[in-house]
């Protein structure tokens, strides 16, 4: 097992759950159904009692149910303006200049917060209208959690208007997808109050869950029960089955909310539907979709957290019901392999499609961690407990929080795909990107890496736009965005890597990948060494045909040192290319350069393969962040790029490193000498070690 140090403490990266243990995932279950009256969604009626005991008697959690209560008030003083109309695909709204998302300012008026430009009409009033579902939906849960803590009848009857009022529409509503497209001619992912199923089950969760909350209410009558189980919940549930799909994380969420539909409904058809369809149910998920790491398949962090969001509607559902499927290996494995990702700051890296989010943002997710499973580990990770699932499904009591450093090994292992090397301080980590799968989420993007140094990141990977954007296709998922090599100026294709060696030591670490599908008849080879403070980077490439090589390297922040550069139009006229901004063409040899990073710190880069060097400004967090980067171009049947970054601090200067680039690429620094050919080996001080693809050092 890998072992994992992590905020001062040793634990285990993969480890059963306490309590029963299912050695895998079964195929099937039998499924049961709730024997206790409503509520059986959300809470059980013991658990509504805890609650409101822990809502009087914890001081952290008094202010959550105070906000609560308030913003259930709140609702109640504003008459509800339901639009009878669908809404559209969010992945629309954004700026054209700024490639941000817009902010509604009215049902007609949507502002970028970057620029100030104001757009109506069409798609934008769509998605406010989608926007306006949402907000209503979420507002009968509000107020359900209110009735939870304060029964109040208004609280209830406010959930009861809310849902007979699209009870009397829903079915009305003609399907429609995010293309415009409508009734049969929509896509099977189309839906009614929104574009796409995916949407549409979040909003049948909290309509699920609302009317379990608030079931026993004096305010529904016999007609209005049959009206939102028959003509909104049961309603709902067709829409959503008419996209089944497979592994992916909508799929995760129309199983919650399937199962959701089913439970209130005491409806055992759809409860073994979302449990046991061998297809698509969650079990089917678990043992397709959760890599042997405990990764989410998808290869995003984003992805990994929704989908497990949505498997954490699913099991405390299924819990409720008499299914305790946190048992399942596959389960705890979620929660725990994201952690050994983080970077220094407690953030993740922002790669595939995905932006950077710290640990922080899925407090709510170890709320229910701990509760589950009890582990100290993820006690420590609720805090600050200001959330919805501290107070109704965390436990009354957890662990400090650690002011230790956060310190993580080396790693070769996410999502059988990513090898991470750290300095034994804890202070940096360089990612190298080998992933082993593909899928519409893991950008083409090979042997890319990333570098966070210093206190933030340092070899940028653009953050994710809408999706509805141009640029998240035209910049965004294009190779030349990201610091890999680009053969002929195209994309790579959807490809696979290969992990060669990997290999650790007290103070220094290792890896070497190999990707020979991203370019037809083109092998791509890249090693890191990183020992201290320097990092090595020698990348190989070789060609069936004439090519050109392009290597781009994106920086966080200003560059000095650079030879003169002669101004060009552009760099060329191909996807990506043609975005690189202010380029030039440097007239002289690239030596050594640096790169500031604040405090008078810097990195100190020295080149040292013969490339044709261009200076240019890329797009950093969003379309107006522009970032530096500095593209080495080769031509011929092959190429090698071999580069030394040195992390200074104020004052210090930098090593002298060499090179000899031959068949076997030679790089030496101070006692270390690195050597890739047909071997990866690294010396030091007279020590020979070589690496092999199985994480050990060979001889």
């Amino acid at each position: 097992m890998r072992r994992m140090l992590c905020a001062g403490l040793v634990v285990l990266a993969v480890c059963g759950p306490t309590g029963t243990v299912v050695a895998e995932t079964p195929t099937a279950v039998r499924v049961s159904m709730p024997t206790q009256p409503h509520p059986c969604l959300f809470l059980t009626p013991k658990e509504v009692l805890a609650v409101r005991a822990r809502f009087q008697t914890e001081p952290w959690a008094k202010p959550i149910g105070e906000k609560v209560i308030k913003e259930a008030d709140d609702l109640l003083a504003t008459k509800p303006n339901i639009p009878h109309q669908g809404g559209q695909w969010g992945g629309w709204y954004s700026c054209e200049v700024c490639g941000v998302k817009l902010k509604a300012r009215s049902p007609t008026e949507h502002v970028c917060p970057k620029c100030g430009k104001v757009y109506s009409g069409g798609i934008y009033d769509a998605v406010y209208v989608a926007d306006r579902h949402s907000e209503y939906f979420r507002a009968a849960m509000d107020l359900a959690l209110a009735y939870v803590l304060d029964p109040k009848p208004a609280y209830a009857q406010r959930v009861r208007d809310i849902l007979a009022e699209y009870a009397s529409f829903y079915r009305d509503l003609p399907l429609h997808d995010y293309r415009g497209s409508i009734g049969d001619k929509a896509f099977a992912r189309g839906a009614r109050l929104t574009a796409q199923t995916l949407d549409e089950s979040g909003l049948l969760i909290r309509a699920a869950r609302a009317y379990d909350l608030v079931y026993d209410a004096s305010c529904f009558t016999d007609a209005d029960r049959h009206a939102i189980e028959t003509n909104l919940l049961r309603a709902m549930v067709t829409t959503i089955q008419r996209n089944p799909w497979g592994r992916l994380n909508w799929q995760s969420r129309h199983n919650a909310a399937i199962l959701s539909a089913g439970l209130v409904l005491r409806d055992e058809q759809l409860v073994d539907q979302a449990v046991n369809d061998p297809k698509n149910g969650f079990l089917f998920q678990m043992r397709e979709g959760v890599l042997e790491s405990g990764m989410w398949y998808e290869g995003s962090i984003g992805y990994h957290y929704g989908a497990l969001d949505s498997h954490i509607d699913f099991l405390e559902a299924a819990c409720r019901a008499g299914m305790d499927l946190y048992s399942l290996p596959a389960v705890k494995k979620m929660f725990l392999a994201p952690l050994s990702l983080l970077m220094p700051d407690r953030t993740f890296p922002p790669l595939n499609d995905g932006g950077r989010s710290g640990i922080d943002k899925h407090r709510q997710v170890y709320e229910v961690a701990f509760r589950r499973y009890g582990d100290a580990l993820f006690g420590q990770l609720v805090h600050p407990r200001d959330n919805i699932q501290a107070l109704f499904w965390g436990a009354d009591r957890a662990p400090e929080r650690s002011s230790g450093q956060l310190v993580l090994p080396s790693q070769s292992g996410y999502a059988e795909g990513l090898a991470i090397l750290r300095d034994p301080a804890g202070k940096t980590a360089l990612y190298l990107d080998y992933f082993k799968s593909t899928t519409q989420h893991t950008q083409p993007v090979r042997l890319h890496v990333l570098l966070y140094a210093q206190g933030d990141i340092r070899f940028v990977d653009p953050a994710t736009m809408q999706y509805g954007h141009p640029m998240h296709e035209g910049w965004g998922r294009q190779t030349f965005a990201h610091n890999t090599v680009v053969v002929n100026e195209e994309i790579q294709a959807s490809s696979m890597g290969e992990l060669k060696a990997f290999a650790t030591g007290d103070d220094w670490a290792i890896a070497r990948a190999e990707a020979a599908g991203a370019y037809k008849g083109v092998v791509l080879d890249r090693t890191v060494l990183m020992r201290h403070n320097v990092i090595a980077d020698v990348f190989r490439c070789s060609a069936d045909a004439e090519s050109t090589f392009d290597l781009p390297l994106h920086f966080r922040d200003a560059l000095s040192g650079l030879p003169a550069g002669e101004p060009l139009p552009r760099l060329s006229d191909k996807p990506a290319y043609r975005e690189a901004k202010d380029v030039k063409r440097l007239t002289g040899p690239l030596g050594s350069f640096s790169v500031a990073t604040g405090e008078g710190r810097r990195i100190y880069v020295t080149v040292f393969d013969k490339s044709e060097v261009f200076e240019a400004r890329g797009y950093g967090n969003d379309l107006t962040d522009l970032v530096p980067m500095i593209v080495r171009r080769q031509k011929g049947k092959g190429a090698v790029f071999v580069a030394v970054y040195q992390l200074l601090e104020k004052g210090e200067e930098p090593l002298k490193p060499s090179a000899k680039i031959s068949p076997t690429v030679v790089v030496s620094f101070g006692d270390t000498r690195l050597a890739v050919g047909d071997d990866t080996v690294v010396t030091i001080a007279g020590a020979r070690h070589v690496a092999g693809a199985e994480g050990s050092p060979g001889k």
